[in-house]
């Protein structure tokens, strides 16, 4: 198994984009497995493209990746800089495009074998807190202690689901136990808004 973990907690920085959690990310697995075993955009045989393709002596584990923040600013103190990070969450298609993201997976999965991983980075509570109140995405959600399986559906219909085919309903081949993990960047970054930061790695097999 290659260490999601191992190189999630080696990271120790607050990212403006996802191209950068992607690149930084890359670059630890780089360090660890050495660079021609590592790649970005990672094309599989069926087409499907993922955000960072890993080889082991078995396959190539497909890695996709999620970055959406809260409305946050950030001052980072090492490089005398500061600026905003996230304020356009929209809830109901951030929680589909995930599971969206799983069951692409599955099925890079079932045509080149092994596994791969999903990854969630987020200063977002929504994502990993139990829900105090109904929503369209209920059945979407990832919240901690989640078991994600079968077929998932909105929980009603709304014109704007036909974009992207976010109409239609997903279904998982495995189950899967959601558990989030936290996430630490440097000290001489501060980070007022939303400052805590967690991450959710689902390995999809």
């Amino acid at each position: 198994m290659i260490d999601v973990d191992g190189a999630m907690n080696s990271i120790d920085q607050v990212f403006t984009v996802e191209e950068q959690f992607r690149f930084s990310l890359a670059v630890q697995f780089l360090q660890k497995y050495g660079e021609e075993q590592v790649t970005v955009e990672w094309e599989a045989v069926d087409g499907n493209r993922t955000d960072i393709g890993v080889r082991t002596e078995d396959s190539i584990v497909p890695i996709e990746l999620k970055y959406l923040t809260a409305k946050s600013r950030v001052r980072d103190r090492r490089f005398d800089q500061s600026f905003q990070i996230g304020g356009n969450h929209d809830a109901n298609r951030s929680h589909y495009d995930n599971i969206k993201d799983i069951k692409r997976l599955e099925n890079v999965v079932a045509e080149n074998g092994g596994y791969g991983y999903f990854i969630r980075l987020s200063n977002i509570p929504n994502y990993w807190s139990e829900p105090s109140r109904s929503a369209l995405h209920d059945e979407f959600r990832i919240y901690e202690g989640r078991t994600l399986e079968g077929e998932l559906d909105w929980k009603d219909y709304r014109p704007w689901m036909e974009s992207r085919n976010r109409d239609q309903p997903i279904d998982l081949d495995g189950k899967y136990q959601i558990e989030w993990s936290d996430f630490s960047y440097r000290d001489d970054i501060e980070v007022s808004g939303s400052p805590n930061f967690r991450y959710l790695a689902v390995q999809v097999n």
